[in-house]
């Protein structure tokens, strides 16, 4: 019965479901296919709040880490590989906005400071 807690700036992309998974730190109990799921934000206060409850489809290995490179272009500056497949620009631009950003540079600067990362993407149902 995992829980994940979110910020809540994602809550409505929760909701709405064009939030449909979250990049997390490797857990002492990892999360696997099929566990029901608990969303909520504001755990551990007075203001904690369901989002929704769901269930996981899927568990997938994530690298996040900046690279050294001349170009201007924030996707290029920063690589990014699930299950050790390296993401193109666009799949990192649709990889951010799945995850509740309006794009990878906003993703990048809520990252910022935190790189590299190496943890999971949790997937869960989509609730429309």
């Amino acid at each position: 019965m995992p829980a994940l807690n979110f910020k809540i700036q994602f809550v409505p992309h929760i909701r709405s479901g064009r939030k449909t998974h979250t990049i997390r730190s490797t857990r002492k109990l990892p999360i696997k296919t099929g566990d029901t799921l608990y969303l909520y934000t504001g755990m551990r206060t007075r203001h904690c709040q369901k989002i929704i409850q769901s269930v996981c489809l899927k568990v997938e290995d994530v690298l996040i880490r900046y690279r050294k490179t001349f170009s201007n272009d924030s996707t290029e500056r920063f690589e990014v590989a699930i299950n050790g497949v390296g993401l193109e620009s666009d799949e990192k631009q649709a990889l951010a906005y799945a995850d509740g950003f309006k794009s990878f540079s906003d993703m990048m600067i809520f990252w910022q400071g935190r790189l590299p990362f190496i943890g999971h993407i949790i997937h869960w149902e989509r609730r429309d």
